[in-house]
């Protein structure tokens, strides 16, 4: 069994990506090709969370601009240096209105609702985010559903409402780089109802690490919520501008492990684990010279005398 511990391995790593794919709703790779008018969603929610331009004049996510294709919400820049990201850079890419927006949800498929929840991504800010800059929202009102937004713009925060009141889970102060303009950072958010929260930060070249956390409760109410990226609505004060990547959505608290297993997944290329590499075999050994196989002598046998001679 010289394989076990690489067999062990492998069967962690599949069954570690059968619960994720399981509980992911959300997955925006933005690397759809062609010049279709819409970037799809691979989550469990399908085509109701396809990302589409928004027109300010007609709030409706599925009313498109012919001039709005998908060249206009596209970049190459991304963090592992291959496929595409969201390019929310000017207002001109984004047709005068900051932000991309996914179809409003049904009674049941949903992202509002949840008792768990992790979102992970990725972005690469133009200018650096003040208080109230939203990357993610899932709400229409104060106190409803859920918004992630800056709180400065080195620390983030997830809001969740209840419908009543809302809590604020924030990551450390200094989780993010000091000077984030123009870098690919990796964020991730792991929240419980019943337990609390866990912020990560990572890049490129670091691993996702916690960034804060909290043992604080909340419950988030359940209504068909229009969610948005980049931007709060229709308004642009609160827009993100800069590229974003690989955001995901799921209905469970994900572990350290799963969400760096994400942010590995989103680079070029996947170091191998240095526990599990298979080492370099040994040079044969050389056989010491034998000696030259001899027999003992054989002993002297004695023959008895003949005694022909006749007796006198």
């Amino acid at each position: 069994m010289k394989n076990f511990p690489r067999l062990v391995f492998l069967g962690i790593f599949l069954a570690t990506a059968a619960l994720v794919a399981s509980a992911q709703l959300v997955q925006w790779t933005f690397d759809d090709p062609g010049s279709a008018t819409f970037l799809t969603n691979s989550g469990s929610l399908g085509a109701e969370m396809d990302l589409r331009t928004f027109i300010s004049s007609n709030p409706d996510p599925l009313i498109i601009p012919a001039t709005a294709t998908r060249a206009n919400l596209q970049s190459t820049n991304t963090p592992g240096g291959v496929g595409k990201s969201l390019d929310l850079t000017s207002s001109t890419a984004m047709k005068a209105a900051q932000g991309a927006f996914g179809n409003i949800a049904s009674t049941t498929n949903n992202v509002s609702g949840l008792t768990a929840m992790t979102i992970t991504g990725w972005f690469n800010a133009s200018a650096a985010p003040s208080s109230g800059v939203q990357l993610i929202r899932a709400n229409t009102a104060a106190n409803n559903g859920w918004v992630l937004s800056f709180k400065s713009d080195r620390q983030m925060r997830l809001n969740i409402g209840n419908g009543t009141t809302a809590t604020n889970f924030n990551s450390s102060p200094t989780a993010f780089a000091v000077s984030p303009v123009g870098v690919w950072q990796f964020f991730a958010i792991s929240w419980n109802s019943t337990v609390g929260h866990t912020w990560y930060a990572g890049s490129p070249t670091a691993a996702a690490a916690a960034a804060g956390t909290g043992t604080a409760l909340a419950t988030m109410n359940a209504n068909p919520y229009q969610l948005s990226l980049g931007r709060s609505g229709s308004g642009s004060g609160t827009a993100f501008y800069g590229y974003l990547d690989d955001i995901r959505i799921y209905n469970t608290a994900l572990t350290a492990e799963q969400v760096e297993a994400l942010r590995l997944s989103n680079l070029a290329a996947l170091p191998a684990p240095a526990a599990h590499r298979r080492p370099a075999p040994a040079p044969p050994r050389a056989s010491p010279p034998m000696a030259p196989k001899t027999s003992p002598p054989r002993p002297a046998t004695a023959w008895p005398t003949s005694s022909n001679t006749p007796s006198t």
